[in-house]
């Protein structure tokens, strides 16, 4: 039997008694609720505003000030299962997940929950299948015109790899985001593409058409159940990578403006070097 009492328009302020499990989630809810209310405001921000980079450099912002006082209690009970509950809820993402993957190591067998270490586990896995200085694995796709495509017509000039869905909002404002990009840059020194999840061919051309899509676009029919999707380990969408003209992954889930900011600063640097020689 769990007890709660407060206000539920304060979430991070409620008063939990019952199990020592739950009690102990409580204070810590209690002892970090501005930092948690903060992480509110931002989310319900997101629900209105899909602007993808802000929204995650404010989330990384606020977890990286939840980082100590999470390392501090698992430093101080490494045998509690509420450790590892505090990792899985505040800290884990694909930016911190190498802190939180020493950090989880930390905590004794015995305070790993079953159901929470295969999801912490699974999720650091998949991260790790796009590490930065790691290669994709081997693909042949059709693209929206009937066309394959293959990962060696990545290798000789920079590329961004977008995945995304025609029917996620925020999908659709990066991809618009991305448009700008395409603009922008000179299409001999820039590899564009964008595989979709989408079950639905026909709203995903018609996205591509009306939107002015101009890049390479592939679909990937199978979507979550497909083998390569999988191997590459999606963990949200939309999600991107970029990669140097050999193939190598270079950086990751960079949005909007950010995402501009990189890959022009990339080609730039690439065109000096080039004149220097």
């Amino acid at each position: 039997r769990v007890k709660l009492t407060g206000d539920v328009e304060v979430p991070g302020e409620i008063k939990i008694s019952g199990s020592n499990t739950n009690e102990e989630l409580g204070k810590f809810r209690n002892g970090n609720s501005v930092v948690l209310g903060r992480i509110t405001e931002v989310e319900k921000k997101y629900a209105l505003d899909k602007d993808l980079s802000a929204y995650y450099s404010d989330i990384t912002r606020l977890r990286d000030s939840l980082y100590y006082p999470v390392k501090k209690y698992v430093t101080e009970n490494t045998s509690s299962p509420v450790s590892a509950l505090l990792i899985y809820e505040y800290l884990l993402d694909d930016v911190n997940f190498k802190r939180c993957d020493s950090l989880f190591k930390s905590i004794d067998p015995d305070g790993k929950p079953t159901n929470i270490q295969a999801l912490v586990e699974l999720f650091l896995e998949n991260v790790k299948k796009t590490d930065i200085g790691k290669r994709l694995p081997y693909f042949a796709f059709k693209s929206d015109k009937d066309s394959m495509l293959y990962t060696s017509s990545f290798i000789g000039k920079p590329t961004l790899v977008t995945c995304w869905t025609a029917d996620d909002n925020a999908s659709i404002h990066e991809i618009l985001s991305q448009r700008d990009i395409f603009r922008k840059t000179d299409k001999k020194k820039l590899n564009m593409v964008s595989f979709s999840l989408d079950p639905d061919s026909i709203g995903w051309k018609r996205q591509i058409k009306a939107d002015s899509l101009n890049w390479r676009h592939l679909r990937i029919p199978e979507g979550w159940n497909d083998r390569w999707v999988k191997q590459i380990g999606i963990t949200r969408i939309p999600y991107t990578l970029v990669l140097d003209k050999t193939g190598t992954i270079v950086a990751r889930n960079l949005y909007g403006k950010e995402l501009e900011d990189y890959i022009l600063k990339m080609l730039a640097d690439i065109e000096k070097k080039e004149k220097n020689k």
